[in-house]
């Protein structure tokens, strides 16, 4: 008989069933992993993975019932030891960010070899990230583009932030000159030296990149 003790212990949400069963025999046909949970909807896993405790969790995003990204922060929030791994054909940025913030810790966009799928599984279990090198060239792209971003901001002097916040919170050229004692003229100069450094032309775009910086 043997012994199942250290494998890597893997459950599987995912509503399609040929390819749940191809999940299921994948990971248990190779030593070293055990799929102790299949489950075609999340309301079903959300009950049953305290019973069967499983590492890593294969994870679709179209379910019946509640989807994938809805589940991901309950998820985390009741096993914060479950390494999450969004198993999915969809590819929208929206939705990978949007997983990874909720706490999924890797993203694979269908289909994905066998020898991929154990590989990633391992590496999700020893604390890594494994991502389709497509949706990590997504990754990577985006934090270039929040790198650009706080280096636009950092060249605004305090008082141009200050405006900029003023401006954030809906007040107007001459709302702000009254706060802040100033000219409305001064405040005009100073914004069109905000417009400079962000590379923007409105305020919306301005206070859209504002808002945007620590996301």
């Amino acid at each position: 008989m043997q012994n199942h003790q250290n494998d890597i212990r893997v459950a599987t949400i995912e509503d399609d069933d040929e390819y749940r069963d191809h999940l299921t025999a994948v990971i248990n046909g190779e030593a070293g992993y055990c799929c102790v949970g299949s489950y075609r909807n999340a309301e079903v896993a959300l009950t049953q993975l305290s019973c069967v405790q499983p590492d890593v969790l294969l994870l679709d995003l179209e379910l019946p019932g509640r989807n994938g990204l809805e589940v991901i922060s309950e998820l985390v929030a009741r096993w914060p030891k479950l390494a999450i791994i969004v198993l999915t054909v969809h590819d929208e940025a929206a939705k990978i960010f949007t997983a990874l913030e909720a706490g999924a810790i890797g993203y694979l966009g269908k289909p994905v070899s066998s020898v991929q799928l154990l590989e990633d599984i391992t590496e999700a279990h020893a604390g890594g990230s494994p991502m389709s090198t497509s949706i990590a060239r997504l990754v990577v792209r985006k934090l270039h583009a929040q790198g650009r971003l706080r280096k636009s901001l950092d060249q605004l002097t305090p008082r141009e932030l200050e405006i900029l916040d003023h401006i954030s919170r809906g007040l107007s050229t001459k709302e702000i000159a009254s706060q802040l004692e100033l000219s409305e003229r001064t405040i005009s100069s100073h914004l069109r030296k905000i417009y400079d450094k962000l590379q923007v032309h409105s305020r919306s775009a301005a206070v859209s990149r504002y808002l945007t910086r620590n996301t």
